[in-house]
Parts: C-alpha cells; structure tokens; sequence
C-alpha cells in the first residue's frame, strides 16, 4: 500500500505542474533556472503539495524509491499523449468518492493475485462485451439490476417444537 500512496504523491506532483518534474537538463529538458522560475511561479498551495510529497519520499526506504524511480523513467519516455492521457486518469480518479477509489484499489490487488490464464479469460469477456451493440449492453445491465448476481442461500424453516405429550391421567 506504500507504492500506491508514494504513486499518489508522484501523480499529485505531477497534476501540480508536469513540466517541472519530468524534464530533465540533460535530457533536452528545462535548465534549472527555468525550474526555478517555475517553482517561483508556483502558488504556495502547490508548493506545499510538492513539499509534503518530498517528505513523503524521504520517508521510503530505498528500494521503494528505486521502483518509483524506474515508474517515473518510464512515464518520461511516454510518448506526450500517453503521459497527458495517464495524466488525466489520475485526475479522475482522484476525484472520485472515497469509497469508489478503495473499491478499485480493491479490485487492483485482486488482479494483481489472478493466474494470467484467469486474467486472459477476463480480457476475452471483456472484449465480447466491448464488442456487443450498446443497446444489448444496456439490456444485460437492466436484467442484472433486476436480480442479484448470486441468489441469497434459502435457509430451511425454523423446526417446529412440539410439546411433549401429556401423560394421561
């Protein structure tokens, strides 16, 4: 859960100002002066932000830090529109409920467990429902609201106690 809270800040920082972070000087990239310039330019909520997730950093250990540096070598050898597309991912979802965001994350630890023949036969379903008209798609969500996906297990009836048979007298 560390990685994804570290993924957060580095996408926070990267939602703040993209420029800043991911150019580099000896990479065609922005000077450190220009970097400063921006960091100057920067209102001093942003500036806050990109202090609380060094802080954060700081706060890994280094093998943590090696991934997330490896993650972020990759995202600046994207191509410009991937980078702005997974940009905007993040934005999104970082602006959903709380309770959607843990329910995908949920979701992600659970793939991220799935055999690759299970998460092969996901994709295959998934591709038959991409492929579907939307009106059948549509016609499949409104049966699933009708009934649940799994049908509650029925309990037998309470028993009966009789009463013990009275003794003649």
């Amino acid at each position: 859960m560390n990685r994804l809270i570290l993924l957060a800040c580095l996408m926070m920082m990267l939602s703040v100002n993209s420029n800043f972070l991911y150019a580099d000087e000896g990479q065609g990239g922005i000077t450190y002066e220009e970097k400063l310039k921006k960091w100057k330019e920067m209102s001093p909520e942003e500036k806050e932000k990109i202090r609380n997730a060094y802080k954060q950093w700081k706060k890994l250990a280094p093998e943590e830090q090696v991934v997330i540096k490896k993650n972020l070598e990759r995202f600046r050898s994207m191509p410009p529109d991937e980078r702005q597309r997974l940009i905007e991912r993040w934005r999104h979802f970082k602006n959903l409920h709380p309770a959607k965001r843990q329910k995908i994350l949920k979701n992600f630890e659970r793939w991220k467990k799935l055999a690759p023949e299970e998460k092969e036969k996901f994709r295959e379903r998934f591709r038959r429902w991409k492929s579907l008209p939307p009106e059948e798609r549509e016609r499949i969500r409104e049966r699933r609201k009708e009934r649940p996906l799994f049908e509650p297990k029925r309990s037998a009836p309470p028993l009966q106690r009789r009463a013990p048979p009275r003794e003649a007298r």
